[in-house]
């Protein structure tokens, strides 16, 4: 048998975190009556049944919840990849990542109604989405304000406000409404034929003047904080000028000679601050390959990396230190990611678990040596 669709997502929230619901909060989350909610929790006990799985745990319109027993709940999990994948379910810390971005981006007035139309929750929801929201977005110096005439906006240094906005999309990749695709569609609807191929034609250009290789996953950062940098631009929230940034890198002339292209297709001024800002995306974005990368501006991360490679070939009885491929590697790697943490924007590692799992007295080792250095 089949599920409906808010079935589906009532099955995928109980999922999550092994959530306990009630009836009212399903009720005012799908904007349903308890009636609906009942009728929909029937169906799912109906599925469940079918497929060999234990009914829900229910306590009349109290507490509704998965058995948590961990074989079934895997089980559960497997079947739910069958969902339609054009269905959208959100904890409610996804929501509010969504709507942080949806008001980051958005060209249009945000409001409640829009948000309930892009979350498919109700009133209740995005407003109690907003609150807890603001609460987190105040420990960052953050603030969501609102009137009728510019609807929800944010109020902080705009550094700040793109920085954790970047962080967010990092976080996000696999999020279907938070894709490439759907960011330039939702956000930038009148470059949607044509943004993304202008972009790669920018990094392209960089690139060859720089004699750097970009890995795909930075390549995917550098187009996330352009298409940030470019909303913003448009929204006419600009980056305030820093008088003690005198340095100019090969990356920054480049994008220098080259931002006529993004300026002119996207219809954006980006001044010098901007420049600088997507300079930044460039430094912190990990190469696959870089002429001349590793000279003598990077001593101390030359010799950071020689001692890094010497314990570790003593602890792990590996001739690691020999490999000048792998040091290579490492610089290539290494100096984006300092300038990542120094401009606190960092990538999400797609691989990390698999790394831990699968090579785990090697994880260990780099751990405890990089404590040490």
């Amino acid at each position: 048998m089949n599920l409906s669709e808010r079935s589906r997502k009532i099955v995928m929230r109980l999922l999550s975190d092994n959530q306990v619901s009630s009836y009212g909060e399903l009720s005012e989350e799908f904007n349903v009556s308890e009636r609906a909610i009942r009728y929909d929790l029937d169906e799912i006990d109906a599925f469940l049944i079918s497929k060999k799985l234990p009914p829900l745990t229910r306590q009349t319109k109290i507490e509704v919840s998965l058995d948590h027993v961990s074989s079934k709940i895997d089980k559960l999990r497997e079947l739910t990849k069958e969902f339609d994948a054009s269905i959208d379910y959100y904890l409610p810390h996804k929501r509010q990542h969504l709507i942080y971005i949806t008001i980051l981006l958005s060209q249009e007035l945000v409001d409640i109604n829009s948000l309930m139309e892009k979350l498919e929750v109700s009133r209740s929801t995005v407003v109690g989405d907003i609150r807890e929201l603001r609460k987190v977005l105040k420990d960052e110096g953050v603030l969501i304000d609102y009137t009728s005439a510019k609807g929800y906006y944010l109020k902080a240094d705009e550094n700040k406000i793109r920085k954790l906005g970047t962080k967010i999309l990092s976080s996000n990749q696999d999020e279907r409404k938070l894709s490439l695709e759907n960011l330039v569609a939702d956000y930038l609807p009148d470059l949607e034929s044509t943004l993304l191929s202008v972009i790669e034609q920018f990094i392209s250009e960089v690139e060859q003047d720089i004699s750097k290789s970009y890995s795909d996953v930075s390549f995917d950062h550098i187009v996330r904080g352009l298409i940030v940098t470019i909303c913003r631009g448009r929204l006419g929230c600009h980056l305030g000028e820093k008088t003690d940034d005198q340095v100019i890198s090969p990356e920054y002339k480049s994008i220098d000679a080259h931002i006529s292209l993004l300026e002119s297709e996207c219809a954006v001024s980006l001044n010098r601050a901007e420049r600088k800002a997507i300079e930044q995306f460039f430094l912190g974005s990990s190469l696959l390959k870089g002429d001349a990368f590793v000279d003598n501006n990077w001593i101390d991360l030359n010799l950071f990396i020689i001692d890094l490679l010497d314990e570790l070939s003593r602890l792990l009885n590996l001739p690691l230190n020999q490999a000048e491929d792998l040091f290579t590697a490492l610089a290539l790697h290494l100096g984006p990611a300092i300038n990542r943490v120094k401009n606190e924007t960092p990538l999400k590692n797609e691989i990390i678990e698999y790394i831990q799992t699968q090579y785990s007295e090697v994880y260990s080792t780099v751990e405890t040596v990089l404590n040490q250095l």
